[in-house]
């Protein structure tokens, strides 16, 4: 990063370009995204370009300063940071995730983390693993919601949907890949059958596997947050919980002591 500039030039068919390079990863991610929030604030007030060419001109128009269409929707900055435990508290140096941008180097993570702190523009979405198992421990935002969150009698909270899509990655069918942010957040006991709305009963479940409990398929899901699917005809299908960082490699011993816990609980 001591090596970072802005670099200019023409193209060969006449057009020019302008770019920032070597930029820290998180600052280039959160500008990357309020640009993103502005473009997509002008498609929505109208604009029938194509995205690329609507970011294109608000970009060149914010660093000329003359940028006056409307405000960015929905959100200012998010982004989602990727990181094992002792990475963040400065025991290891695995490397985190930065959504949309891939691997990131363990002080960049520690920075990442770390900006928080008197930003007022930036909501920092942070996801913590379990070293061993590369499973979800925490998941949260820096900043606290701007009003109270209602009582989860029937839907989940939106803090309780983050959760679940950070934890679940994708949809919890067996074999299905669509991602958790475009599934249902649903109960594995029904609401209506007396089940709560903790984020221990609710998984992902793409409209497609949520219509299969309607059929006469169940779910069940337990402590390690393994998924198990039951079929009319009684089969049974089991989705082992998501690994979201990769897992420590055990020792033979290690395993099978790790084994004999999940059986025993």
């Amino acid at each position: 990063m001591a090596e970072r500039k802005v670099v200019r030039g023409l193209n060969g068919d006449g057009t020019g370009y302008l770019s920032g390079c070597n930029l820290p990863p998180d600052q280039a991610a959160a500008a990357d995204e309020r640009l993103d929030a502005l473009a997509r604030a002008t498609k929505q007030a109208g604009d029938d370009r194509p995205m690329d060419q609507i970011r294109a001109d608000i970009y060149l128009a914010l660093l000329s300063g003359t940028h006056t269409g409307p405000a960015p929707i929905h959100r200012r900055g998010v982004i989602e940071l990727t990181a094992d435990l002792p990475t963040l508290i400065g025991l290891a140096d695995h490397a985190a995730d930065l959504a949309g941008w891939g691997p990131v180097i363990a002080d960049i993570a520690r920075q990442t983390a770390a900006a928080r702190t008197g930003d007022h523009e930036t909501t920092w979405r942070y996801t913590i693993t379990d070293p061993i198992t590369g499973r979800l421990l925490h998941h949260g935002t820096t900043r606290p919601p701007s009003k109270p969150e209602r009582d989860p009698r029937r839907l989940p909270t939106p803090r309780q949907r983050a959760l679940v899509i950070a934890r679940d990655r994708t949809c919890r069918g067996p074999g299905c890949r669509t991602p958790a942010s475009r599934s249902d957040i649903d109960h594995h006991h029904d609401h209506a059958k007396s089940g709560p709305t903790q984020t221990w009963n609710l998984d992902a479940k793409c409209r497609h596997c949520h219509t299969l409990k309607h059929t006469g398929w169940t779910t069940h899901n337990n402590q390690h947050g393994d998924t198990t699917w039951t079929s009319p005809l009684g089969h049974t299908y089991t989705v082992p919980a998501t690994a979201i960082t990769k897992p420590r490699r055990l020792t033979v011993l290690e395993h099978h002591l790790l084994e004999t816990t999940r059986r025993r609980t």
